[in-house]
């Protein structure tokens, strides 16, 4: 096999107004569950960064159960694994096998352009508010280490245990996402040769081993540890959800037969043992990813058979879509947030407000959630729209001036 034969297969890459699918007014067919997910998947880390950290100073069961809820929040990050292969895929699927001819580079320099500008705007941003110390917080971590700066610019800080959490600890799903941009192209180019099936059975097949090989290295772990994180949360150990998108797309173009009752059956059996094993065995560990990327692929699944109903239009999920629709950008301030919201709580801390006193973890929530909110749409706005000043820049370059796709014979 030559390796032009590899790149003629990875052609399959392409997807069709990509940006446009996953939540433009200009979509043919707009799936506002889609934004849905992304909404609750991001507002889940937002809650699990802002309250699971001092889960033991909360009493009420309301509360503790709001608590233990959070505490799962980190499974937001399979959710965005998933849905973004999903929307990759899902209008390479509803096209079959007629491709556009735009080639595997223009896939990654729309990637590129889709994802860095506003990463390292974010970055920049992080650097200069924690420089001048204009918040403070747990979660607020700066090396003056240079190679931290530079690994961050380059993507691959994930991947270094000392340096994944150092600046900002969310960013490590960021590095995880580009490179799975990265190997798309080697996903499509499996499915041509050897089906959907077996591709994602080998994407099974290898994270699981690199899991057990991580296991028998490092062991457990309950909590978030950068050693754990930059092991387990590694390439190798999270594309299997990334995969689990991509056939999330194939199925919901081709459908199984029963494949709304296989999608239920599958939540009801595997949900309690996997909300056993986060809970009381371990949050790192072999079959842990795996096993929560089939639950929410078998949601997402179930949402797609109902994506007509008019249950979507409703004024909850209507504004869940709308926050759904700068997830990046809420993604990428809520540390910021948190760390505003921690100078609010302690300055009223200070002036005696009697509410804090046993409902302080809510207070900081109270504010966190609306400034992530407020900080994301602004951040959103200015470089992640996609007629922001930024984006109007940058296409201006040729560089970034792709050429007119052509209509397949």
């Amino acid at each position: 096999m030559s390796a032009q034969d590899i790149l003629r297969a990875a052609d399959l890459a392409r997807p069709i107004k990509s940006e446009t699918f996953q939540g433009g007014k200009n979509s043919p067919e707009r799936l506002e569950y889609i934004d849905v997910f992304r909404a609750v998947a991001c507002i889940w880390i937002i809650f699990h960064h802002n309250l699971s950290d001092d889960a033991h100073k909360i009493s009420g069961l309301g509360e503790r159960l709001a608590v233990h809820l959070s505490t799962l929040g980190w499974l937001g990050v399979s959710i965005f694994l998933i849905l973004s292969g999903f929307c990759l895929y899902y209008p390479v699927a509803s096209r079959g096998v007629d491709p556009l001819p735009d080639g595997w580079k223009v896939f990654w320099k729309k990637r590129a352009l889709r994802i860095l500008p506003v990463y390292y705007a974010a970055l920049a941003l992080y650097l200069i508010c924690s420089s001048i110390h204009l918040a403070s917080g747990p979660h607020w971590q700066f090396s003056d280490n240079i190679v931290d700066v530079i690994l961050h610019f380059a993507l691959v800080y994930n991947i270094f245990p000392q340096y994944i959490g150092g600046i900002s600890d969310h960013f490590w799903y960021i590095g995880l996402q580009c490179q799975l941009y990265l190997i798309y192209p080697l996903l499509i180019f499996s499915i041509s040769r050897i089906g959907i099936k077996k591709m994602l059975g080998a994407c099974l097949l290898l994270s699981l081993a690199w899991q057990v090989y991580v296991y028998h290295l490092i062991g457990f772990s309950h909590s978030w540890q950068p050693l754990f994180a930059s092991y387990y949360h590694s390439l190798f150990g999270r594309f299997f959800e990334f995969a689990l998108g991509i056939a999330a797309a194939h199925l919901a173009v081709h459908p199984l037969k029963k494949q709304n009752l296989i999608a239920f059956l599958a939540i009801l059996i595997l949900f309690a043992p996997a909300l056993y094993y986060s809970t009381h065995i371990s949050r790192f560990g072999p079959l842990m990813d795996q096993t929560w990327g089939v639950i929410f692929t078998s949601f997402i699944l179930l949402c797609h058979s109902v994506r007509s109903h008019r249950i979507w239009k409703t004024t909850v999920f209507r504004i869940l879509a709308w926050l759904g629709g700068f997830s990046y950008s809420l993604y990428l301030m809520q540390i910021l947030a948190k760390n505003f919201a921690g100078s609010i709580v302690s300055f009223l801390r200070t002036e005696n407000f009697g509410f804090l006193t046993r409902h302080d973890l809510f207070a900081h929530m109270i504010f966190s959630l609306p400034l992530a909110i407020a900080f994301g749409w602004l951040f959103y706005l200015i470089f992640e729209k996609k007629d922001s000043a930024l984006n109007r820049a940058i296409q201006s370059w040729s560089f970034f001036r792709f050429p007119e796709s052509k209509k397949s014979a």
